[in-house]
């Protein structure tokens, strides 16, 4: 069930993908709706996507340091998603250890 408890059952998959690994929820956050996330979700060729704006709230609201890299990167993706700016080439591996 969406937004419930703990269970014994994993609540992600992980799918691996030649770029980055994707994470596959079979439930969501208590306090969430998950019906308005997916009355409002982004629908690409035909697979509903949680939008932008959520996936930041979330990321930020849960504080976890493996989230820090995507809260940056969901950032710099938001403006251009929304048509506001052109894309940026990521950070060179170099800059983003400094």
């Amino acid at each position: 069930m969406c937004g419930s408890g703990p269970s014994a059952e994993p609540a992600a998959v992980t799918v691996v993908h030649p770029t980055a690994p994707i994470e596959i929820m079979d439930r969501w956050t208590e306090g969430w709706s998950t019906d308005r996330l997916i009355d409002d979700a982004d629908v690409i060729e035909g697979v509903p996507f949680m939008r932008l704006g959520d996936i930041l709230r979330w990321k930020i609201a849960a504080g976890r340091p493996k989230d820090r890299a995507d809260v940056g990167a969901v950032r710099r993706l938001y403006p251009v998603r929304a048509g506001e700016a052109e894309p940026q080439s990521p950070p060179s591996p170099s800059a983003a250890q400094a």
